[in-house]
């Protein structure tokens, strides 16, 4: 009878306890490897643009309506264990103009949306124009920054399975820009946002952009984490800075030997502007070098047109992977590149 007792209790302690699965994807720091649920982990991520804005705005209203399981099952059956969600800095704080309440609670049920699929998670917060973030706030993090985490961070200080990036691409130019714009400024303007977080009682990773729209690591300072848990984001995006491999490996890529690093944003797709005929050669070979560096990738973006798809999704199913239109034909498209990557299949050649 004694026995029967016992394992009645058993079961009914097995039966409430906390779902192992839901705790799944948590993240932390061991020197400069990244580890999820403690193994050495390169991130597979995908950027989701359909919260990246209060309701009111009618950008990204298509990627808004589409938001939701079938889409994140999409990106999961895409080879993606990461969703980076880049969240409005006016949208989150109490003293912008365009600041809600339910916004930030629609955050909050997207990020529990997509953990409970088993995903790890970013939240970012974002200034980059009113097309982007619904107002114009580029330069470098400062009390509006600080001001949008006490919004943010209390929402996910628990769960070690989402990474605060504290501010997306810093940079020279813009109404909130500091100059000079080097390490020194970066410094003191990302140390307030680093220590706000904590005091918030955040026990996240942290992720922390570079200079120049995040494309420069190099000279990168240490910020003082009481908790040592802090990642460098570069986005290394085709531009003068970022070229071919000896512009990688000055510029992030010798950094990435001595510090842990993610690219938390990228893309090649045909219809950004500095497409050109080299494009396909460099997916292909930036690529390569992120996985011989070990450095995780999150694609921008998995909702927003023309960026991964011809279009976007139709009735929840996705439409055929968008091709290189600007440069030489190839026997492979950006959105098939991608897939290949994540799913540890061989890249083709250009």
């Amino acid at each position: 009878m004694r026995s029967i007792f016992i394992t009645t209790i058993l079961f009914i302690i097995c039966a409430f306890a906390p779902n192992p699965a839901s705790a799944s994807g948590e993240i932390s720091l061991q020197g400069t490897t990244i580890l999820r649920d403690g193994q050495p982990w390169i991130a597979k991520g995908v950027g989701i643009v359909g919260r990246s804005l209060p309701a009111a705005f009618t950008r990204n209203k298509h990627a808004r309506a589409i938001f939701g399981t079938d889409e994140l099952e999409s990106a999961k059956q895409f080879g993606a264990d990461l969703i980076r969600f880049q969240v409005s800095q006016g949208g989150s704080n109490p003293q912008s103009s365009i600041y809600s309440a339910d916004y930030v609670k629609e955050e909050k049920s997207a990020v529990e949306m997509a953990r409970n699929l088993g995903f790890s998670v970013i939240v970012c917060v974002d200034g980059e124009g009113e097309r982007q973030s619904g107002l114009d706030e580029r330069g470098m993090p400062n009390e509006k920054t600080q001001r949008a985490w006490r919004s943010l961070a209390p929402l996910f200080a628990a769960d070690r399975g989402v990474m605060l990036e504290l501010f997306n691409e810093p940079q020279p130019n813009g109404p909130d820009a500091v100059k000079p714009h080097n390490w020194n400024t970066w410094k003191k303007t990302m140390q307030p946002i680093v220590d706000e977080v904590r005091s918030l009682g955040a026990k996240n990773v942290l992720l922390v952009d570079g200079l120049l729209w995040a494309q420069v690591l190099k000279g990168a300072p240490q910020l003082e984490d009481p908790m040592s848990q802090i990642i460098y984001a570069v986005h290394p995006y085709y531009s003068k800075h970022l070229r071919n491999e000896s512009d990688w490996d000055n510029k992030f890529g010798d950094f990435s030997d001595s510090h842990p690093v993610m690219a938390t944003e990228w893309n090649a797709t045909s219809r950004r502007n500095h497409c050109n005929n080299n494009t396909p050669n460099f997916a292909v070979n930036m690529l390569n070098y992120l996985k011989k560096k070990n450095i995780g990738l999150v694609y921008y973006a998995f909702d927003a047109a023309s960026r991964l798809f011809i279009s976007d999704y139709k009735d929840g199913t996705l439409t055929n992977y968008e091709g290189f239109h600007c440069g030489p034909e190839t026997n492979f498209d950006a959105g098939e590149l991608l897939a290949r990557y994540f799913k540890g299949l061989t890249i083709p050649s250009p």
